[in-house]
């Protein structure tokens, strides 16, 4: 049984363009295949908290591309 009440955080590797194309993916879970939106609510955010940190000259820092 699913309850709403629990976060399951999955990684998923592939070329994604959209949060639709995340959500549309097809997981196989005990011999039966779902769409990750079956069961999950696929939002874009960022990881809390950051699971990877700059610093610079020992200060936190960002970066950009």
């Amino acid at each position: 049984m699913f309850s709403a009440q629990r976060n399951l955080p999955i990684r998923l590797t592939g070329s994604f363009d959209s949060e639709d194309s995340v959500a549309n993916m097809a997981v196989r879970i005990a011999n039966r295949t779902f769409k990750v939106k079956d069961f999950a609510q696929v939002t874009r955010g960022y990881v809390d908290p950051a699971e990877f940190k700059m610093r610079f000259n020992g200060k936190p820092a960002s970066a950009s591309a």
